[in-house]
């Protein structure tokens, strides 16, 4: 989409100074849900994108109007001098305009990083991660040049919002208390995280991109710790947390992806294994019981045997006495012991 994009604006780069050029930067910003913004930037200053509006956007700029989902703008370019504005036009449904405005600006896009990266290298351009300070929330530029008969005369960029790819790891996490991160191993900073809260943090009250050493997550700073400690990209580990024990994968973005990025897994193995150990805990409580309940009847029924046989020891002493008194205990059912005691009755008599 932005060769595409860089294509068209270098082959008329004056289309894009014209409000009907704001039609082909809504049909980028449209072909893919997770593309924020699109925008087109020259060496002069000139700058003109279209983004979406959602409420994050809302709560942090009063000047958005009310039912806007879509925003278009331009910024003049330097020759302008001081009365270099931002000239914006806010859309319900594209294309109808429901509020405009105009404010000064200074925004100097060819200041940026990635731009001069493009412009150095006339390649595709992936920036790390970095706060949209419309939002709130992390976001990767990806920058392509525009090169017009050989001459770099701008780039064609685009912001995607990491959040969409944080609800996707949240949405097919391996199992419900793992957690699933992308991550860039050389700064370590946070690309996406299935705990979306956790991608960010606060740092004297402005939002950063959140690191694998720094984030709030015990178990992800553990992991990260043992890794680079280790140089394993598969281990286990103690939760310093809940003290479970922890499966941790660490693997890499194909080398054609073009950045060193990394998905980490962290999944509690009481997950994988967790019903099998409640079976074996089950089964032990089961057993138990069992074993609890056969020991009872053995007892019941011993002092069942040993009652009629320690009446008939008792009398066979008292005749061994010369005492004959009639015995009074009760015939037993069982037909050894009722023998016995027919034997013991006889031998009274």
């Amino acid at each position: 989409m932005l060769r595409l994009l860089a294509s068209a604006a270098a082959a008329d780069p004056a289309f894009f100074r014209t409000e009907p050029s704001r039609d082909f930067l809504y049909q980028a910003v449209t072909a893919a849900p997770q593309i924020d913004a699109a925008y087109v930037s020259f060496e002069d200053g000139y700058h003109r994108v279209v983004t979406r509006i959602d409420d994050d956007r809302r709560r942090s700029d009063s000047q958005i109007t009310a039912t806007a989902n879509w925003h278009s703008s331009y910024v003049d370019e330097f020759s302008v001098g001081k009365d270099r504005g931002r000239h914006r036009t806010f859309f319900d449904v594209w294309p109808h305009v429901v509020g405009q405005s105009v404010s000064d600006s200074t925004l100097d896009i060819t200041t940026l990083p990635g731009y001069q990266a493009a412009k150095e290298s006339s390649s595709l351009i992936v920036e790390e991660p970095s706060i949209n300070p419309d939002t709130g929330y992390p976001i990767t530029s990806v920058r392509f040049p525009i090169i017009s008969n050989g001459v770099f005369i701008g780039c064609a960029s685009a912001n995607i919002t990491t959040d969409v790819l944080s609800r996707f790891l949240a949405r097919y996490r391996p199992s419900k208390r793992s957690v699933t991160i992308i991550a860039d191993p050389i700064s370590g900073k946070i690309i996406a995280d299935s705990e979306r809260q956790k991608g960010v943090r606060a740092v004297d009250g402005i939002l950063q991109v959140a690191s694998l050493a720094g984030i709030a997550d015990d178990d992800v700073r553990e992991a990260y710790r043992q890794h680079n400690q280790t140089d394993q990209d598969s281990f286990l580990f103690r939760s310093p947390l809940t003290g479970e024990q922890v499966s941790a994968s660490f693997t890499l973005f194909p080398d054609s992806f073009g950045q060193p990025w990394q998905v980490i897994n962290l999944t509690p193995v009481n997950d994988f294994i967790g019903a099998l150990e409640a079976s074996n805990r089950q089964m032990l409580v089961i057993i138990t019981a069992l074993i609890f309940i056969e020991l009872l009847l053995i007892y019941l029924l011993s002092a069942r045997l040993a009652q009629p046989i320690a009446a008939v020891a008792e009398e066979l002493k008292s005749i061994e006495g010369m005492s004959f008194v009639n015995s009074s205990m009760r015939k037993s059912n069982i037909g050894e012991i009722a023998q016995l005691q027919s034997a013991a009755a006889l031998l009274r008599n």
